[in-house]
């Protein structure tokens, strides 16, 4: 039920739930009642001021709920006001989900991505001699260019730097979620998540889009054991999230969106977010953050 919808005895009843029992069945109401409304202040945020790294409006919510709302302590203090003015509660989450927005873009640096992957270089046009009647074609002809490329720039790193930075984010992935033990509920969500990431760099760096999903798969091999595991709650392994995602993208990986793979997985969209949300906090919780922010600095 959307939180407009509620009466003041509605929310005052699902406040004192959530704060007799902070991880309990009132708690999860009260956040789905409110998750409609924070998108849409969420997406305002992003249109108003656009961030300083990639975040979707639902990966800010799911973030602000994460980090600021749902720890039991924080909850209590969150909610205590509104048993006595419940209509207040929702101007409320928006200025703190505002304020944390606000917070997330003055302490993230200029978005690198997490592979500073080298721009193909721009062809280079011929000098043409405006007084030589020999050559051939206008001025501004695309086809006009320079056979040979321009040498990269000293220090652009090369495909194998790249390889090995990221074979260093999947052992570290590993390490945290290893494949072939018991059920591993966020961290499949993780590594897809990570795959759809690189293939938008990937794109964003001026790669061919017909060879972004070959690029990514080399750059991130699973093992059979991974693609073997299923995300989150369902029963869709991550090999077939993949497979289903290249077919429904035409191979156009990059071009996908959160409501792409969330139908694949059939689940809502915050859901998926929720998943990918809560295995990035335990890669945090095990790598440190210094180790993580070096590793996944666009978190």
């Amino acid at each position: 039920m959307h939180f407009s919808e509620l009466s003041d005895e509605d929310i005052r009843s699902l406040v004192q739930e959530a704060l007799k029992d902070p991880r309990g069945p009132g708690r999860d109401r009260l956040i789905e009642s409110l998750l409609e409304p924070l998108t849409t202040k969420a997406q305002r945020l992003l249109r108003q001021r656009p961030p300083r790294r990639p975040i979707s409006a639902e990966e800010l919510v799911n973030d602000f709920l994460e980090k600021k709302v749902l720890p039991p302590r924080k909850l209590v203090v969150f909610l205590q006001p509104a048993v006595e003015e419940p209509k207040r509660l929702l101007p409320r989450v928006w200025r703190s989900l505002a304020n944390f927005y606000e917070d997330l873009n003055r302490r993230a640096g200029p978005y690198m991505g997490p592979l500073d992957l080298p721009r193909p270089p721009k062809p280079q046009r011929r000098p043409v001699d405006l007084d030589d009647d020999t050559t051939a074609g206008p001025v501004n002809d695309p086809t006009d260019v320079d056979p040979v490329p321009p040498p990269a720039p000293a220090g652009s790193p090369t495909f194998d730097d790249i390889r090995r930075r990221t074979r260093e984010q999947l052992a570290e992935l590993r390490r945290v979620f290893p494949p072939g033990g018991k059920r591993q509920v966020y961290g499949p969500a993780v590594r897809l998540s990570e795959r759809i990431n690189l293939a938008k760099l990937i794109h964003q760096a001026g790669f061919p889009e017909e060879e972004v999903v070959q690029l990514v798969e080399e750059l991130t091999p699973w093992t059979a054991e991974e693609e073997g595991e299923l995300i989150g709650y369902t029963d869709i392994s991550l090999g077939e999230a993949w497979r289903k995602l290249c077919s429904q993208t035409n191979n156009r990986v990059h071009l996908s969106t959160s409501e792409t793979v969330a139908q694949i997985l059939q689940v809502k969209r915050n859901r998926w977010h929720q998943w990918v949300c809560r295995g990035r906090k335990k890669v945090i919780e095990v790598l440190g953050d210094l180790r993580a922010k070096d590793l996944f600095p666009y978190w």
